[in-house]
């Protein structure tokens, strides 16, 4: 149970219909607990923590993506979120 490749998948498989349950969001939590560098995981779980309005749990995964050295892009999508996230 701590491959987090099935682990993401599985919980990212109920993103689609939106809102995760809570059991969901802890899988995916899981996942990013054990690929903490893996940035499509980081996404998804502020994105999914975001939508359940757990907005300090957003704020936490998306600050190491604030300073991403070769992807502007993706910075700037994680400052937008991220700055969303601490207003809430």
């Amino acid at each position: 149970p701590d491959y987090f490749p099935i682990l993401f998948l599985y919980a990212d498989s109920y993103r689609g219909a939106g809102q995760l349950a809570p059991d969901q969001l802890d899988v995916m939590a899981r996942a990013l607990y054990l690929a903490p560098q893996a940035v499509d995981i980081r996404f998804a779980y502020a994105e999914a923590t975001f939508r359940a309005g757990r907005y300090a749990e957003t704020v936490e995964a998306l600050r190491p993506l604030l300073h991403l050295p070769h992807d502007e892009s993706a910075q700037a999508r994680a400052r937008a979120l991220f700055e969303e996230a601490r207003r809430r």
